[in-house]
């Protein structure tokens, strides 16, 4: 084998690195990386990440917001141990700033993966939701899994009407 293409997501592809750093197959991820490549570069050096880091996306999510003048919004997504979700919310924080708005709330949801009622999970964490005076929700990167409950619960609660806004990054 002299090169690994694909993964797409992170985790995947960290992974893969992981497993094939012995064997210094280089991996060309089509995942985004978050954005610390002095890091990647130093625990996994043959892993290569061919997609920017969610800049340009939060960017383009930042000037949304801007042009509807909304001023809070709250930031969902689903944790994990790879950083890639906290790199992408602290870059909706900074990108933010500029366009006079801010995070109100972070609604973190663990990996679907780990746990055994994932509906039950989802239902109490988007209950949350009702106590933020904003109704803007960014959903940074998630799982198939977490999409599913996470609007299938925000539908049951009222909040996917016309007062609300979903962005999916």
């Amino acid at each position: 084998m002299q090169v690994i293409i694909g993964m797409q997501t992170w985790e995947q592809a960290v992974l893969v690195a992981d497993v094939r750093k012995k064997a210094q197959v280089p991996v060309l991820s089509l995942a985004p990386a978050p954005n610390r490549h002095l890091f990647i570069q130093h625990r996994w050096p043959f892993l290569v990440p061919t997609v920017s880091d969610g800049f340009e996306q939060i960017s383009c999510i930042a000037s949304i917001i801007r042009s509807y003048h909304w001023r809070k919004v709250v930031a969902v997504y689903e944790d994990n141990t790879y950083g890639g979700d906290s790199e992408m919310l602290a870059i909706l924080s900074e990108a933010l700033q500029p366009v006079d708005a801010e995070i109100e709330a972070h609604l973190v949801l663990p990996p679907m993966s780990s746990v055994s009622d994932p509906e039950g999970i989802v239902r109490e964490e988007v209950e949350k939701l009702l106590m933020t005076q904003s109704r803007v929700f960014v959903v940074l990167r998630s799982s198939l899994s977490l999409a599913n409950h996470l609007f299938r619960e925000a539908r049951k609660l009222g909040l996917m009407g016309r007062d609300s806004v979903w962005i999916i990054a």
